[in-house]
This record gives C-alpha cells, sequence and structure tokens, in this order.
C-alpha cells in the first residue's frame, strides 16, 4: 500500500543535511511528517533542522538531527533505534546518503571505489537492516533509495 498521506507519519532520511534528502525533508515535514534527518556533517545536519523547522514554525511535526555515519552499521542501529524510541515508528527510510564521481571507470582508484561502495551500497544496507524488524513488526513501512551523487569530473 503506498504512503500518501503523511500527517504524523516517521520519515527517517539519511543525507538530510543537503541536496535531495534535505529538499524531500522541508516537502515531508510541511505535509505533517515527523522528520529524522541523518548525516555525517553534524554541522549541516543542526542548520537543515533548524531550517526546516523556520520553514514551517506551525507545522504540528518534530525534526530530529542525528549525526551518523551509514558506513558504520552501529551508528545506523542507533538512528533507527533513537527514531523508534523518540516517536514509535518508522513509516518510511530514504537513503540518499551518497557519494559519486563522473569518468571513466580506469581513472577510479580501488580506495575511491570502495569508498563509493561503502557509503552508497553498504549504507543502504545497514538502513534497511536496521529498520526491517520495526517495520515487519508494526507490519507497515516503506523504503526509498536514492543515492545524491555529486558527480566530478577528472
Amino acid at each position: 500500500m503506498a504512503l500518501t498521506n503523511f500527517a504524523g507519519a516517521v520519515a527517517v532520511i539519511t543525507g538530510g543535511a543537503s541536496g535531495i534528502g534535505l529538499a524531500t525533508a522541508r516537502a515531508l515535514h510541511s505535509r505533517g511528517a515527523h522528520v529524522v534527518l541523518a548525516d555525517i556533517n553534524d554541522q549541516g545536519l543542526q542548520q537543515a533542522a533548524e531550517q526546516i523547522r523556520l520553514h514551517n514554525p506551525e507545522a504540528p511535526s518534530s525534526v530530529l538531527g542525528i549525526p551518523t555515519d551509514v558506513t558504520i552499521e552501529q551508528q545506523v542501529q542507533a538512528l533507527m533505534r533513537q527514531a523508534l524510541e523518540t516517536f514509535g515508528c518508522i513509516d518510511l527510510v530514504m537513503t540518499s546518503a551518497g557519494v559519486g564521481q563522473g569518468g571513466p571507470i580506469d581513472l577510479f582508484t580501488a580506495s575511491e571505489m570502495q569508498t563509493m561502495m561503502n557509503i552508497n551500497f553498504m549504507g543502504t544496507y545497514h538502513c534497511v537492516q536496521a529498520a526491517l524488524p520495526a517495520m515487519r513488526q508494526q507490519q507497515a513501512g516503506h523504503f526509498v533509495f536514492l543515492s545524491s551523487v555529486a558527480g566530478r569530473r577528472r
């Protein structure tokens, strides 16, 4: 079943300090969703949370910013646990934390490729693994997988 009414819904958004994650958080909050922003950029995360609150100060929903490195499984587990403890459920997880690099693959170093895999793939895996038990227990929940990657050419 599609999630179309966001009033009171709880959305966890990685990469929430900027880009697609922040834009989605703003839109969901303006539609009444409680938003849990996660990002490795702690300062940007707090600024984004405040920006969302100021954009819609009359909203009955909440905004919570939790510094999270999606490559670290324990941090993602703590993120989902805090979302559950604060709001009681997780209705939507959007993984928009991501990095990217444009150009021919033969110009990527193994280290650069590993970093992209750790953030874009394993970060998403950690989010699904951490949120799925709660969604199964509540018999509802949705995932949206994105990589808000900023391409860079060499």
